[in-house]
């Protein structure tokens, strides 16, 4: 059973499951894990939730043909060898940061350890949700406030809304 942070709301539940999630069957991340780990990453228990249950999912943005307000795609491999890039995000955060996928085509999409979910671009370093079922609503039916943090790794900023 999914947790309420990692639970999808009711109408991206439905998406989720038309594009061919499966909430009950949590797939192998082992390998994921140990290269994380092995690229100096902690893999905290919120980011390996996310990636058991969420591993693998790949929703296109509406505008591409998609299902989705945003694009995302959750495999961490597109950020192995990336940690200095982890980094700046944990300096700003002031937590520890597990890569989860990618997002906006390029950027990095990121799980903090209390939960937040964040997202990076060249230094640029965006709060999309609170936590992974609010990030969900966020990408699929683009709900709730992203939050500027950094507009780049040197020059935090007071969290302010953001808008593309």
């Amino acid at each position: 059973m999914l947790k309420d942070e990692i639970r999808p709301s009711p109408e991206a539940d439905v998406v989720l499951r038309q594009s061919g999630w499966v909430p009950e069957k949590p797939i192998e991340i082992s390998d994921w894990v140990e290269h994380l780990r092995r690229d100096g990453n902690e893999v905290f228990p919120a980011a390996e939730a996310i990636l058991r249950h969420f591993g693998g999912v790949r929703l296109d943005h509406r505008e591409a043909g998609g299902p989705s307000q945003h694009d995302f795609d959750v495999n961490p491999a597109h950020w192995y060898d990336e940690r200095d890039r982890l980094e700046g995000i944990e300096d700003i955060t002031g937590t520890r940061a597990c890569p989860l996928g990618e997002t906006s085509g390029a950027a990095m999409l990121a799980v903090l350890e209390d939960g937040r979910v964040v997202a990076e671009l060249d230094g640029c370093i965006l709060q999309i949700a609170s936590n992974w079922s609010k990030a969900l609503d966020h990408f699929i039916l683009g709900q709730g406030e992203t939050l500027l943090l950094a507009e780049d790794y040197d020059k935090p900023v007071e969290p302010r809304p953001w808008h593309p």
